[in-house]
């Protein structure tokens, strides 16, 4: 299953659950128009959680180094995280990553 895959399922299962309030057991809560995290994002902060810099994310992406970090400042956004590292950790609490 790819990852859209899996954020396609965790967004039904926050609709089904909690009316697209939030997602079920805790976590933060998430708006109704919430951006769908796209692959490129979660390719970005995979490679982050193993430790990448944001030079090596971008040299592995083909992206400039600014590149790089609009790729994990969007997935942070769409995750309602503050940093990259929380965003990685939320990310893969939603079985995201």
């Amino acid at each position: 299953m790819s990852a859209l895959e899996r954020n396609a399922r965790t967004q039904a299962g926050r609709d089904a659950n909690t009316g697209g309030v939030g997602l079920p057991g805790g976590g933060q809560p998430v708006a109704e128009n919430e951006p769908a995290l796209k692959e490129e994002w979660l390719q970005a902060l995979a490679l982050y959680g193993q430790g990448k810099t944001t030079d090596e994310i971008a040299e592995g992406c083909l992206l400039s180094h600014r590149g790089a970090e609009h790729r994990l400042r969007r997935a942070r956004e769409a995750l309602g995280c503050a940093t990259p590292r929380e965003a990685v950790v939320e990310a893969a609490r939603r079985g995201l990553l």
